[in-house]
């Protein structure tokens, strides 16, 4: 009787597994076998770690790598300290909170590719919205092209990746909030403990795994977000915002690199499995301690 209900159970989960390996893992499997050849599309040769070994050896790749690493570990820092203050903002279930955490999601809810849009017309050089603030208070006293200028391109795509994501990680936050018990700072408060000490010794300890989860999709996200760039600023001006997955977008379809691109996708994914184990040893770590 139990062999029949493991082998039904089997029968049930099988067509799941069967659309994750033609979904998923099929995809992965074939985009790493084609990072060992020279594809342009008519001519394919087996050149082993070649791709590898040109991609290692371009400063560009270098130059892309450090770009990515700013823009991810900058965004993804700014998501969590804005979100945690969002969170606990928010962490009171009043009628007025509640609609505000529907609202502070609509920038998560629209696309990035409408987000950039949206944010071009606020960063136009000549009719946008920032330049013209920015003026009226004194701030600037000309015009500043801040998806032209290799000083600001950065910077502005950054401030655009925040302002979207970073309502999402505080509301994955606030859940966690609001499933510490309440008995826990009441208890804290009969001992003395101030805000921030409660904030340190209950907040913090409890929110971990949901800390954890958050940073780890985050990184992901943001790590290989191209459209977001492409749109806003299509890795320029020169490389200033030319990311790693800027990059797999040029080899794959404007230089036709087949090959080249899915060796960049093999080192990319090798870069996110790096911090995503980071991120999650430092929290198992924690745990142990």
């Amino acid at each position: 009787m139990f062999h029949n209900e493991r082998y039904l159970g089997y029968f049930f989960i099988g067509p799941t597994l069967i659309t994750i390996t033609l979904v998923m893992v099929f995809p992965l499997i074939y985009g790493f076998v084609m990072s060992f050849f020279e594809d342009e599309v008519i001519l394919t040769q087996f050149v082993g770690f070649g791709n590898y070994f040109e991609i290692i050896n371009n400063p560009k790749f270098w130059n892309s790598l450090m770009i990515t690493l700013i823009f991810t570990l900058s965004s993804v820092g700014l998501h969590f300290v804005l979100g945690m203050i969002l969170a606990l903002l928010l962490n009171d279930n009043s009628i007025v909170n509640s609609v505000a955490r529907v609202i502070v999601l609509i920038p998560w809810m629209v696309g990035e590719s409408i987000v950039a849009i949206m944010w071009k017309w606020v960063f136009d050089p000549s009719f946008g919205i920032l330049n013209y603030v920015f003026t009226k208070i004194g701030l600037i006293s000309q015009n500043i092209a801040w998806l032209g200028d290799p000083r600001f391109a950065l910077l502005s795509v950054i401030i655009v990746r925040v302002w979207r994501g970073f309502p999402f990680i505080g509301l994955l936050l606030l859940a966690g909030l609001q499933a510490i018990p309440e008995s826990q700072y009441e208890a804290a408060t009969v001992d003395g403990a101030n805000s921030w000490q409660i904030f340190r010794f209950i907040t913090l300890p409890n929110l971990k795994h949901v800390i954890t989860v958050a940073l780890t999709l985050d990184l992901i996200w943001t790590m290989r977000s191209m459209a977001l760039i492409n749109v806003l600023t299509e890795g320029g001006p020169g490389n200033a915002t030319k990311t790693i997955p800027i990059r797999i977008y040029e080899e794959g379809f404007q230089f036709v690199k087949l090959g080249s691109a899915a060796a960049y996708s093999v080192l990319l994914f090798v870069i996110l499995i790096v911090f995503v184990s980071i991120v999650i040893l430092n929290s198992f770590s924690k745990k142990q301690d």
